[in-house]
C-alpha cells in the first residue's frame, strides 16, 4: 500500500509496480476492511503528464479482475518521489509512523477516528513499513518487487476504511505487462516538504 498526498508520485509508482508484475488493486483509494485486508477498487490509474493533464489507464489494462480477493497488506511504502534520492533514501519505519502516514491519508478519520485507527492498525500489524524519499519509479518498483518476492529465511513469497493510497500486491507468477512508451510521467520536481 502506498499512502500519500497528491503529487507525491504514488500513481506513477503504482504504474511501474504493475508493469513489473504486481497486481493492481486501486489508485487513489484503498478500501480497507476492519480486519486490515484491502479490497480491490477498479478506479482508473491517473498519472500526470509533463503537460499537466492526466494520462488515464483503465483498471483492466493494468490486470485488475473482478474476482480479486481481499488481501492482507504486505508492505506499506510511505514514500514520495525526489529526483535527487538514491535507493538508500528509503528505509524501515516504525509501525507507529506507518499508522500515522495511513491515518493522514484516511478519508473518514475525522468522522470515525476510533474505527479508522483500529482498521489502520490491523492493516499495519503484519506489514513491512517503509518510508522516505524514493528515486525514479521504475528503479524503485523493480528493487521493491525483487525484495518482496524473494523468499525470506523459513518462508515463501507472499501472495471498513478507505485511504488515499494506491494498492498493489506482489505476484511473482504474473508476467510483466508490455511496457507502453515512456511519457515522462514522473511528477514534476517541486517542494514536497508538506507530504512527509
Amino acid at each position: 500500500m502506498i499512502p500519500g498526498r497528491s503529487m507525491s508520485g504514488k500513481s506513477t509508482l503504482t504504474r511501474e509496480l504493475t508493469l513489473a508484475g504486481a497486481t493492481y488493486y486501486s489508485d487513489e483509494f484503498a478500501p480497507v476492511l476492519p480486519d486490515g485486508r484491502v479490497l480491490p477498487y477498479p478506479k482508473p490509474l491517473s498519472v500526470r503528464r509533463p503537460e499537466g493533464d492526466p494520462a488515464k489507464m483503465e483498471a483492466r489494462m493494468l490486470g485488475w479482475r473482478e474476482e480479486l480477493p481481499a488481501v492482507p497488506v504486505v508492505t506499506i511504502a510511505a514514500v514520495h518521489y525526489d529526483p535527487k534520492a538514491t535507493s538508500d533514501s528509503v528505509g524501515e519505519i516504525s509501525k507507529a509512523d506507518a499508522v500515522v502516514a495511513m491515518l493522514d491519508n484516511t478519508v473518514s478519520v475525522m468522522r470515525a477516528p476510533e474505527r479508522c485507527l483500529s482498521t489502520v492498525a490491523a492493516a499495519v500489524r503484519n506489514a513491512r513499513c517503509l518510508g522516505g524519499r524514493r528515486p525514479g519509479a521504475a528503479e524503485f518498483a523493480s528493487a521493491l518487487l525483487r525484495e518482496l518476492c524473494a523468499p525470506s529465511k523459513g518462508s515463501s513469497p507472499s501472495h471498513g476504511t478507505a485511504s488515499h493510497a494506491s494498492a498493489i500486491f506482489p505476484t511473482p507468477v504474473l508476467e510483466p505487462l508490455s511496457r507502453p512508451p515512456d511519457l515522462g510521467l514522473e511528477p514534476p520536481d517541486c517542494d514536497r516538504s508538506n507530504l512527509s
